[in-house]
């Protein structure tokens, strides 16, 4: 399996983490082919370019893991592509010079130690005239920092700040501090945006999301273990009902109006019922279907891809750069321009 850019742990280069043996150590086992390929799959399509929308269909012996992987990795790397923490100062001053007075921000202090708050703006100082930023953060609090402090503050993704600001101490996951570092993971905690949506049975995704222990090959496990749902941070599922990168949708139900406002740069449809009934709600998004060939509604869901193949164009370069396990069959298309 092809791995690009290994600076950094990725979701493909996971370890499950078994029962403890005699002597009290967890067994570790390095994920299968096929849970790297759709983590390698999720990532990719997640760094193809907006405006010609992908699709990629896969076809597994079951669908087990199969989704959540593909989110977790695709959230990783958007948050790669488009981080929410920012560590370029002059354009994340730029940033803040655009945000409207009162939009929801967290401001970072000392230890782990995260406030809510609501921007103010730019203004001079009384001492000296250098550029100050401005925030509030209690009722009667207004801080003010000189420029080169900038990055302490962070847009919160929020439409509008809650009645009560209040402050708390973040402890993020060892999982996630280790794929994406310790800045970036608190950001994680405590902004949201939706990257990705996944469509899907929820109970079952849910347990997927949050009860496999993972870490990252290498040192203790205690240090480093945790959850796929660390990374992806789905908002229905577990620690991510208000602040969260991803949005589950039960194929069960029908789209709802605030579905259909949803802007995903991914939608992951699992299943062939969640194809057929969500396949044409996110039109800029790209797609990942998985389809379980046991079900009759995969086949359905394949009569219908065969007709949108029929007018799009194989994506070679997404094919190009995967290696396919035994056993998962895969296409990839997008729009003709």
């Amino acid at each position: 399996m092809q791995v690009v850019g290994r600076s950094s742990p990725k979701v493909s280069d996971l370890w499950f983490l078994g029962a403890k043996d005699g002597d009290g150590h967890a067994r570790r086992t390095r994920i299968p082919d096929w849970a790297a390929f759709m983590a390698h799959l999720g990532r990719g399509l997640a760094g193809v370019p907006a405006g010609r929308p992908t699709t990629a269909v896969v076809s597994v012996p079951t669908r087990d893991f199969a989704a959540v992987f593909a989110v977790a990795a695709a959230v990783q790397r958007c948050d790669e592509l488009s981080p929410m923490a920012p560590d370029d100062l002059a354009a994340h001053v730029e940033v803040l010079r655009n945000t409207p007075p009162k939009t929801p921000i967290k401001y970072f202090g000392p230890k782990d130690k995260v406030y809510d708050g609501r921007w103010c703006g730019f203004e001079p100082s009384p001492i000296d005239g250098q550029e100050l930023i401005s925030f509030q953060l209690r009722r009667n609090e207004t801080r003010k920092l000189h420029v080169s402090h900038a990055l302490k503050v962070r847009l919160a993704g929020e439409d509008e700040a809650g009645e009560t600001l209040q402050a708390r101490t973040v402890r993020t996951s060892p999982l996630l501090r280790a794929l994406v570092g310790d800045s970036a993971a608190l950001t994680f905690a405590t902004t949201k945006r939706c990257d990705v949506v996944l469509v899907s049975t929820l109970a079952a995704v849910e347990t997927e999301f949050c009860d496999e222990p993972l870490l990252p090959s290498g040192g203790p496990e205690e240090a480093r273990s945790g959850v796929l749902q660390n990374i992806a941070r789905v908002q229905q599922f577990r620690d991510a009902h208000r602040f969260y990168r991803a949005v589950a949708v039960p194929s069960s139900v029908e789209p709802t109006p605030a579905h259909r406002e949803l802007a995903p740069k991914l939608a992951v449809l699992d299943g062939g019922r969640a194809f057929l009934r969500y396949r044409h709600l996110w039109p800029t998004a790209h797609k990942l279907v998985v389809l379980d060939r046991s079900t009759i509604s995969a086949e359905d869901a394949c009569a219908e891809l065969a007709q949108d193949m029929a007018y799009a164009q194989p994506d070679t370069e997404l094919a190009w750069r995967l290696v396919v396990p035994d056993g998962i069959e895969f296409v990839a298309f997008a729009e003709v321009a």
